[in-house]
């Protein structure tokens, strides 16, 4: 179904529900949530008010309701939580995964925090603690405590007892981790090979002892890369002395890849932040977008001192002002073109630090060749522009040809060089946006074009 008959049907549910709520027909809205994933029943949910919505939930027992809320945006999750009593939202965070479980503690009030904190679960507290200790951009932000570790010497039916036991409170159970004594991380079991294994065997004659893992410190797209490069549906977390603290699952490993392409999509447009249509207001939307424009503004203003010193030379050669803009929009573009390339090929780990002279090396080849077909190409348009006058022509046409062929290879090196410089001092290289490549680009164009003129026709 497309989006438009979605929303159909949710709007189309809204007074069976509303029904349901009236009647409190408790054990058919237990039905109809147990038949749905609980994304789908969310989204049934979606057009409902905050407390209908949390009028209904009430009514399912909690794992079922902590599911479903799970699949709320951030931003319906905290109205709701601003409305219910301070024992209903414990309940609620005590049910949830410990990585929703601290999002959604963090985002409340200092004060609500404060209040809620000692009456949650010293488990769940314990979480929250651990998981908030982490700066937002490291693993250990995303990772949930709810894993299955097992030590080495225990044997296989042992250790199939205690999945089975733990299993309807932890989130995977497709990986058994496997500890020593001191509760180091040395292997990893699927729990296909568990089945297939004898009863007898122990663990660690059976596990896979070469496991990727990743430290709770890390940067979070490097659990990215590794899931995507190796296919996990998990990947373990580790302390300094590589003690399993956690774990990170595929599902939030497809909403950081998502918030990380979506973020660097916003930087390289020079939009700012991400904004929301349906919530977000007219005026931050365009205080978002107009600090970056400004900007670009204030570095446009020093091409144009640049042209007004040098006024001279376009006076004497009124047909130079002609390919101003056809020569600043093609090493722009040029420019553009590699830095979206170079940033995406770094996002995605393609591209490392040690490739750089490779990729430089690579662009400058591919530089060359896109310079020598468009200076062909705009130097035989000056010829036809400037035909009265020969030796005008001839030099018109030597001029722009030879400024469109350095530009676009200079263009296509600071393209390469300028994101990878930002990556190698820590700095997210999306921050090069295209429209300030593009500024930096022009302002050298023309620097280029004039220093060229001057040669070439002597001035």
């Amino acid at each position: 179904m497309n989006e438009h008959t979605n929303k159909l049907l949710n709007t189309l549910m809204v007074p069976e529900l509303r029904k349901m709520l009236i009647t409190k027909s408790k054990n058919k809205l237990s039905a109809f949530c147990n038949d749905l994933h609980p994304a789908s029943v969310a989204e049934f949910l979606e057009p409902l008010e905050n407390q209908e919505q949390w009028q209904l939930l009430s009514m399912l027992d909690g794992d079922l309701r902590s599911d479903i809320f799970s699949y709320f945006e951030p931003e319906r999750q905290l109205q709701i939580a601003e409305i219910i009593s301070d024992k209903e939202l414990t309940d609620l965070l005590e049910d949830m995964s410990p990585d929703e479980r601290t999002d959604l503690f963090q985002s409340l009030d200092e004060q609500r925090q404060d209040l809620l904190y000692p009456s949650i679960a010293r488990a769940e507290r314990l979480d929250i603690k651990k998981l908030s200790a982490f700066e937002d951009d490291m693993v250990g932000s995303i990772m949930t405590t709810d894993y299955i570790a097992i030590n080495q010497e225990t044997t296989v039916s042992k250790a199939l007892e205690t999945i089975r036991r733990l299993a309807p409170s932890r989130e995977t159970v497709y990986y058994t981790y496997i500890i020593n004594d001191d509760r180091v991380l040395v292997g990893v079991v699927s729990l296909k090979d568990l089945i297939l294994a004898p009863g007898f065997d122990t663990l660690k004659n059976i596990m896979q002892g070469s496991i990727k893992y990743i430290l709770a410190t890390s940067d979070r797209e490097e659990a990215g890369a590794l899931v995507k490069q190796y296919d996990f549906l998990a990947l373990p977390v580790v302390d300094t002395e590589k003690h399993i603290v956690g774990i990170v699952t595929v599902d939030d490993i497809v909403d950081i890849l998502e918030e990380e392409a979506t973020e660097d999509f916003y930087q390289l447009a020079a939009v700012g932040e991400q904004m929301n249509y349906h919530r977000d207001n007219i005026f931050k939307i365009a205080a978002a977008r107009i600090k970056w424009l400004v900007l670009l503004i204030m570095v446009g203003y020093i091409s144009i001192w640049i042209l007004n010193q040098n006024q001279d030379v376009f006076k004497q050669i009124i047909a130079l002002t002609f390919f101003i803009p056809l020569l600043i929009g093609a090493g722009g573009n040029a420019g553009a073109q590699t830095t979206t390339i170079v940033i995406r090929s770094i996002a995605t780990g393609e591209l490392k630090q040690s490739d750089m002279w490779l990729v430089l090396r690579r662009e400058l080849q591919v530089g060359l060749i896109i310079g020598l077909v468009l200076g062909l190409l705009m130097g035989g348009g000056a010829l036809l522009v400037e035909s009265s006058q020969f030796d005008i022509a001839i030099n018109l046409a030597l001029t722009v040809g030879l400024s469109v062929m350095i530009l676009v290879f200079v263009a296509k090196a600071l393209g390469c060089i300028l994101p990878m410089s930002l990556e190698k001092a820590g700095i997210d290289p999306a921050l090069i946006s295209t429209p300030m490549i593009a500024c930096i680009i022009d302002i050298t164009g023309i620097l280029i074009y004039i220093n060229i003129a001057k040669i070439v026709f002597g001035i």
